[in-house]
């Protein structure tokens, strides 16, 4: 319903004071777990705070407010693929934070995803259908009011791709082992047009630069699959999560830091 009423003009909305709907209290979280791998995934993405680049709304502490496109174009969501929406939010996020410099990437969630769903994600495993109506929905919870969730422990990292490994290090929304990790536009505009080998050889210069050493230098994956991947860098994960792909994906030992890049 509030997908459809966002299609039409803003001052119409005002006029017949047709308001977003207000935002849902945290138990609905628990209500409509159904424990689907479609649930756990709708609901980390809803974490991030999606709803307002799925539809022209803010989101306050209590309530919900239209936005204008014209001035607000956080708007990406479309009737593409849900890969290439949530490529695109993805895309739209990171140049959000490039212009706010200082702040980290905005892709910190609640709802942290599991490896192994995150895998199956990316195999193409999941009902995408599906998926995509829980989170339309479960974008409408009020997450400020959500304690984080605790993942179980997760040991399915040795599945996922090492190319996602290299992605998600290189776009936390915080410094990764205390050290800030600067942001690189060109490695996710890579995966976006499915070049891996080229988002990889960035993503290990990143790295390097930052004092770590991948135990990797280029990594080939066909076009689909590197964009799915690059999808998955929107799912939250834990900090346990995080030093389970480093210990995947890094070499123990640590070079000096400010390395050219």
């Amino acid at each position: 319903a509030e997908a459809t009423l966002a299609q039409s003009p803003l001052q119409f909305r005002e006029k017949h004071f047709l308001r977003p709907i207000p935002l849902l209290s945290p138990k609905w979280l628990e209500a409509t777990n159904d424990g689907s791998i479609e649930f756990r995934l709708g609901a980390s993405l809803a974490s991030v705070g999606l709803r307002e680049n799925m539809e022209p709304v803010r989101v306050g502490a209590a309530y919900a407010g239209w936005l204008d496109t014209n001035t607000h174009p956080r708007v990406v969501w479309g009737h593409g693929s849900l890969t290439d929406n949530l490529t695109a939010v993805l895309s739209r996020r990171c140049m959000d934070a490039q212009r706010e410099e200082g702040k980290g990437l905005p892709l910190a969630g609640k709802y942290p995803a599991s490896l192994s769903d995150i895998h199956e994600f990316i195999a193409g495993n999941v009902d995408e259908r599906r998926l995509e109506g829980l989170l339309r929905g479960l974008t409408l919870i009020n997450w400020g009011l959500v304690q984080e969730f605790s993942q179980a422990t997760d040991d399915h990292e040795s599945l996922l791709p090492a190319l996602y490994a290299l992605l998600k290090l290189t776009h936390l929304p915080h410094p990764f082992r205390g050290i800030p990790m600067p942001y690189v536009p060109a490695i996710i505009a890579r995966s976006l047009a499915g070049q891996s080998s080229e988002a990889s050889r960035l993503a290990v210069r990143r790295l390097r630069g930052c004092g770590f050493i991948p135990a990797v230098e280029v990594i080939s994956e066909p076009i689909n699959v590197t964009r799915r991947i690059a999808a998955a860098v929107l799912f939250p994960i834990s900090k346990q999560q995080e030093t389970s792909l480093a210990e995947g994906i890094l070499r123990p030992q640590k070079l000096e830091r400010d390395v050219p890049v």
